[in-house]
């Protein structure tokens, strides 16, 4: 509680270089490595501009009036935030080989699990939330990770299990969700600008029950959530998500991931 106290402090501390006009937004706690807790906070001048040349000698934290040792500020410049969310192919397919060409290929499925895993581990610290999802014909929500920070956690969840079908929209929009699920269901939640990861070794299964593509929704969703959108093929004869399901001559802008 103590700790949690000192957080709630750094609302009230004093910045001996600072003059009233500015301000201090607390935007949020992480406590991933609790008991050592971070705050993540912005300073703005009078004007409204944030002020990142911040050192801690800038501030004064205190706790019930006794001063509280903290680490220095880290304030890069043009560093911006981005909630990942990383939707992944279970369809039965995941688990043939990824390659024709050699005599003992990994399977998809170990393929992309170790892939995701090395990518989770090189995500800068205080700069991202990640979510996790899974789609055959359905949206998993048994295997679903919502936003976090704890990168053990989402390795974890890479290590999701197959089940079959393949169907975009379901990774996209839901099942039986009146289009209001899926990767598009956490874009709702995500606190910074949203990156959708979409990773299939197949083709849109489409049938009675999974109907088209909804391309024209996908972008419209992409466009009026500033989403963008990102997709890995995986196999050797595996599509691009990305031609199929999203028409070229309006789909949402993709961009590097580090300048999302």
């Amino acid at each position: 509680m103590k700790n949690i106290k000192i957080l709630i402090y750094i609302l009230l501390f004093s910045c001996s270089n600072m003059v009233f006009a500015q301000s201090i937004e607390i935007e949020r706690i992480v406590t991933t490595n609790y008991p050592t807790l971070r705050a993540e906070f912005r300073v703005k001048d009078g004007s409204g501009k944030e002020v990142r040349n911040l050192s801690d000698l800038d501030f004064d934290l205190k706790d019930l009036g006794i001063t509280t040792p903290f680490t220095s500020p880290n304030c890069p410049p043009d560093q911006s935030r981005f909630s990942l969310i990383l939707i992944f192919d279970a369809s039965g397919s995941m688990d043939n080989n990824i390659s024709d060409e050699s005599s003992n290929p990994p399977s998809r499925h170990t393929v992309i699990k170790n892939v995701a895993k090395q990518f989770i581990d090189q995500l800068p610290e205080g700069q991202f939330e990640c979510a996790i999802g899974v789609f055959s014909k359905e949206f998993d929500y048994n295997q679903l990770l919502r936003f976090t920070t704890d990168k053990d956690s989402l390795k974890k969840a890479t290590d999701y299990r197959l089940i079959n079908a393949t169907n975009y929209n379901a990774g996209f929009l839901g099942y039986n969700e009146n289009d209001e699920g899926g990767a598009f269901g956490l874009v709702k939640d995500a606190q910074y600008k949203p990156v959708i990861i979409f990773m299939t070794d197949g083709y849109h299964q489409e049938n009675q029950k999974h109907g088209a593509i909804k391309d024209g929704l996908i972008i419209q969703k992409a466009l009026a959530t500033n989403t963008t959108i990102y997709s890995l093929a995986i196999g050797p004869t595996a599509p691009d998500p990305t031609d199929t399901s999203l028409d070229p001559n309006s789909k949402a802008k993709l961009e590097s991931i580090s300048r999302a």
